[in-house]
């Protein structure tokens, strides 16, 4: 069945449809799980345009909750691929779209999931409104894939999306920035109130749009260490990276003299610490490693 033969549903980008919804399902929303539906039709469609969905996309979906972004999506792409970790909402979506064509349900817990294998599917682009409380770990699987969607659309955390996009020299880049930046450019597209939200999170969250870049070069053999280099350097962020080579990283065989070589050679200042590095000198200084 496609669903265009469904009825439309309750209005979902309405509070008090879906205060009343959950009030019927006597569903409380979890802290924990970090379960803020989105409420707000206009976010809603500044997300979805940011997609640029088009009839042929593969879409995966994390948390979808009462299914406000799912709709959407099933009315505009080839298939949907839906993780849903409460098995109360899971029951909803399932009962609510089982017989839809293009709507798959993984009732489960995305962390738990096999990102890489459902990737791999065929999935080209990412569409959420992911939870809070796993917004960065899930965004690290993804971009740390073998075969990564060519586009991730979701609202997460403002903090998480400040970080995600932070350019070098500043105080939120760090670990997370490097690590989805080999992969994606970034660009935070809309901050969002906490009020587009219910219940209204204590935080505000942001839209954010990661663009499938050009490749740094890193070599493949190289990835494991790279991975290595960038943990360790920024458990010590405040260190010179002259010290954090030849002390944090004994294994590497360096010593004061031969990592202020590696350094220059690279193009990185011996002084310069964690957070002044270039992703591109990052992956310059792991490729160079043994």
């Amino acid at each position: 069945m496609k669903i265009e033969e469904l009825e439309e549903t309750a209005v979902l980008t309405s509070p008090a449809v879906v205060r009343d919804m959950l009030k019927q399902m006597e569903f409380h929303p979890s802290k924990v799980l970090g379960q803020n539906f989105l409420v707000d039709g206009n976010i809603l469609d500044i997300l979805l345009n940011c997609a640029e969905l088009q009839s042929d996309d593969k879409v995966l979906e994390i948390g979808p909750g009462l299914g406000v972004v799912t709709e959407k999506l099933l009315r505009s792409v080839k298939q949907v691929v839906a993780i849903e970790k409460d098995s109360r909402l899971a029951k909803l979506l399932h009962e609510r779209w089982n017989n839809i064509d293009n709507f798959e349900l993984l009732h489960a817990d995305a962390l738990d999931c096999n990102i890489e294998e459902i990737l791999a599917g065929g999935v080209n682009k990412v569409v959420s409104n992911l939870p809070y409380s796993a917004g960065s770990r899930l965004l690290i699987d993804i971009a740390s894939a073998d075969i990564m969607p060519d586009k991730i659309v979701v609202t997460l955390q403002d903090e998480v999306a400040q970080r995600l996009a932070a350019v070098p020299g500043t105080k939120n880049y760090g670990l997370l920035s490097v690590r989805v930046q080999i992969s994606y450019d970034v660009n935070i597209v809309k901050k969002v109130s906490n009020s587009c939200f219910w219940p209204a999170p204590k935080v505000e969250s942001s839209i954010i749009e990661m663009t499938r870049c050009k490749s740094y070069g890193l070599y493949t053999e190289k990835t494991k260490l790279f991975r290595r280099l960038l943990k360790v350097s920024f458990a010590h962020r405040r260190k010179q990276m002259q010290g954090i080579l030849a002390k944090q990283l004994p294994d590497m065989g360096l010593t004061q003299q031969s990592s202020e070589e590696l350094l220059v050679k690279v193009g990185i200042s011996p002084q310069a610490r964690p957070g002044d590095v270039s992703v591109e000198k990052w992956v310059l200084l792991a490729n160079m490693l043994t």
